[in-house]
């Protein structure tokens, strides 16, 4: 997990502020939801292409 946290990030400014942790978790959401979103959408992608006999392409 800390691997996660930038090095320049004052850990104690995090932890003490609330609003800093509702934007840290806002963001880890964002980035959890598009990845979800554009691993849908490969899918999507991928069996469309194979209905149609293989003529789109993922890239």
């Amino acid at each position: 997990m800390s691997d996660l946290i930038p090095k320049n990030v004052d850990l104690a400014k995090v932890k003490l502020s609330p609003k800093g942790f509702i934007q840290l978790v806002l963001a880890l959401v964002v980035v959890f939801a598009a990845v979800e979103i554009a691993r849908w959408l490969i899918g999507k992608i991928r069996n469309v292409g194979r209905k149609t006999g293989g003529q789109l392409v993922a890239v």
